[in-house]
């Protein structure tokens, strides 16, 4: 008797947007990060935003954001799409690739010939 492995919810990877709390700045604004978890195991990538509890919760937990908070809640929905599209198509999944692939999408065009 053999098993096969078959694809389960949980050995695909999955991504969301996590707010780090734990480690605010002197102004009070934590950073937001990306969140990849792939076998049980997570890995947070970070973004260059920062913003406050109230801030988050306001653009990103909303359910009608309005004004800047919906153009924030924007970005941060754009940067999970960027990060299931990635997912999509990186085969087999690394973290490594992953990463690679998020962050080198904003040099693509630094190329001397371009």
């Amino acid at each position: 008797m053999f098993m096969t492995m078959k694809a389960t919810k949980r050995s695909l990877p999955s991504t969301g947007i996590y707010l780090d709390r734990s480690h605010p700045n002197k102004a009070g604004l934590c950073s937001v990060k990306v969140r990849v978890t792939y076998r049980r195991k997570s890995r947070y990538f970070k973004t260059g935003i920062s913003l406050s509890s109230d801030q988050y919760d306001d653009c990103y937990n909303s359910v009608r954001p309005r004004g800047q908070n919906k153009v924030l809640r924007t970005k941060l929905d754009d940067l999970v799409n960027k990060s299931i599209l990635i997912i999509k198509n990186l085969h087999p999944f690394t973290f490594d690739g992953w990463e690679k692939a998020f962050y080198r999408s904003g040099y693509d065009q630094d190329d001397l010939s371009y």
